[in-house]
């Protein structure tokens, strides 16, 4: 299928983005929405604002104010209204009196909710309801993805979501249906789309939702005031195993942005994905508004920030739904590439794997693929002749596997601890420098490449994690290295990880050089953890050189 002028656009202004999702979608649905008022706008679904309106016209209330918090302008309009029914009833229990009250409540809001679909006899008009949602600018694509899904969280209180996936085929199952909830489940219901409306829910069908529902001052104050409570637990564990993606959203909804900000200082390396909806599209705001805007979501909540507008929207959703073979030759056809690597560099107790460990959302490869050589946790000087070839042995099948581990993700971002080069910063003996490392190690530690003149090694950018050597020695202490007393009073353990870190550098120079480097001491993990994301997600992916900067070291190793 032709590539649209709109899909195209977006792959070159948004091509690491849209890689990263359609992989989340494709890795067993690992994607998850979180969906605001701006999704049941395009259905002539009011927002809280005309929501409210609407109900103070309908029972002629005239608020002291409609600038201030709508939860709270809510709250009076809701203690304005049950004060005109208990007026009204002549119930003695008070029990039955409010729950009476909430059941009207809820009525008046569904009334006005679904307005524009109420006929002559007070029901809603199903069949024009879901010509609306037909009719929908991309809430028929939203639905093709989410019928797979897991889990979406949606914090709109209609059931337009529920229609749009039930008249939508799965890719899974024929039967396969939605569980609508709004109160946290300890457990997701299997083989099924969960649909977690915390907000409350009022479908079409009447009043068979939701017990309650978020719309006024007292409710909103419980979300917020609950930190711990079973609602944030909910959001804030399912954060931390999916990429999300927020549409319809203005980050008003402070329950939200909460659970956004703790999570986003509890895993500072997982992103998630924001639509800032901009009708005309991007060019509507201003560069420097574009750059304040992405930066504040970024640093404040680990979003990435797209602007976009409808017809961007459903196109964004074409291509993150599409086989990851058809997306990568679209990317292909624009002269793009589908896949983007990038190998974490560092010395020994830098840092790497616990900057992998934070990169889980994306694809991941492990430093070594099987079980490590037990001598790697010697000096490499001490090693004996015969662990030092089973080191490299065992280095050139992990240097290989890796290699093929990269290739099978198609589309998409992969991060991975060490690259093929790091061999040289660990010398054979004492004094051995790093061009006679190289000589007398290349062709045991990268024969498969070098038969193939490294046309098969997987491009992909280095970042340098910059550790001072007694960091990286009081790490090693921690860990139970070195292996002797001795070597840590006479300072050798600390002049061999000065060694390597040096020639790391050296090896690296053209990465630092393009300031492709994160702090690996001197500030916290989350610090170090986003110098890393902020250059997978917003620099230009810059390839290393492996095959030219290695023939540099051995074009300087003595004959």
């Amino acid at each position: 299928m032709t590539l649209l002028s709109t899909e195209e656009s977006l792959l070159r202004r948004h091509l690491k983005a849209i890689c990263h999702l359609n992989f989340a979608v494709k890795r067993d649905g690992q994607l998850g929405f979180i969906l605001g008022a701006g999704v049941s706008r395009g259905l002539k679904i009011p927002d809280w604002y005309a929501l409210l309106e609407a109900m103070e016209a309908n029972l002629a209330y005239k608020p002291s104010g409609k600038d201030g918090p709508q939860s709270y302008r809510g709250e009076q309009l809701f203690q304005f209204y049950r004060k005109k029914r208990i007026a009204e009833f002549v119930i003695a229990d008070r029990e039955v009196r409010d729950a009476a009250i909430n059941t009207g409540w809820r009525r008046m809001v569904s009334k006005h909710l679904y307005r524009e679909y109420i006929k002559a006899d007070g029901k809603v008009d199903l069949a024009a309801f879901q010509a609306a949602i037909e009719g929908h600018a991309y809430l028929r694509e939203l639905a093709r993805i989410a019928i797979d899904l897991e889990l979406v969280i949606t914090h709109n209180f209609d059931n337009a979501l529920e229609m749009a996936v039930a008249a939508t085929p799965s890719s899974k199952a024929a039967n396969r249906r939605s569980n609508s909830f709004w109160k946290p489940d300890p457990f997701l219901r299997p083989e099924m789309l969960n649909i977690y409306h915390p907000n409350g829910y009022t479908p079409t069908e009447g009043v068979k939702g939701s017990d309650s529902i978020v719309l006024t001052e007292a409710n909103f104050a419980d979300h917020l005031a609950n930190t711990n409570n079973a609602e944030a637990n909910f959001l804030l564990g399912h954060l931390s195993n999916k990429t999300w993606l927020l549409i319809g959203h203005s980050l008003a909804d402070g329950t939200l942005k909460n659970a956004l900000r703790l999570h986003a200082s509890r895993r500072p390396g997982h992103i998630s994905y924001f639509v800032h909806f901009v009708e005309g599209g991007e060019d509507d705001l201003s560069v420097e508004q574009r750059d304040a805007i992405r930066e504040a979501n970024f640093t404040t909540y680990n979003l990435y920030t797209f602007f976009l507008n409808a017809e961007e929207i459903s196109a964004l959703l074409r291509l993150i739904h599409k086989p990851a073979a058809d997306l990568k030759a679209d990317i292909t056809s624009c002269s793009l590439e589908p896949r983007f690597v990038y190998y974490i560099c560092g010395a020994v107790s830098s840092g790497k794997s616990t900057i992998l460990s934070h990169l889980r959302s994306i694809a991941t490869v492990e430093e070594w693929p099987d079980r490590m050589p037990a001598a790697m946790n010697k000096l490499s000087v001490d090693a004996t002749p015969g662990e030092k070839k089973e080191i490299d042995t065992n280095l050139d099948d992990a240097i290989w596997k890796k290699n093929e581990e990269i290739n099978d993700t198609k589309v998409g971002l992969v991060a991975v601890d060490r690259a093929p080069l790091d061999f040289i910063a660990f010398p054979d003996k004492d004094g051995d420098a790093p061009e006679v490392t190289a000589k007398n190690r290349y062709e045991k530690v990268l024969k498969r490449f070098i038969s193939a003149d490294f046309a098969n090694l997987c491009p992909g950018q280095v970042i340098f994690i910059q550790t001072k050597p007694e960091t990286l020695l009081e790490r090693q202490i921690q860990r139970g290295r070195p292996s002797s007393d001795a070597d840590l009073l006479s300072g050798k353990a600390l002049d061999a990880l000065k060694y390597q870190q040096d020639v790391m550098c050296e090896i690296y120079e053209p990465a630092i050089a393009d300031k492709s480097t994160a702090r690996g001491d001197c500030c916290s993990i989350a610090t170090c953890v986003q110098d890393v994301i902020r250059i997978i997600y917003f620099g230009t992916h810059v390839p290393f050189n492996f095959k030219s900067r290695l023939n540099d070291f051995l074009g300087s190793a003595p004959k």
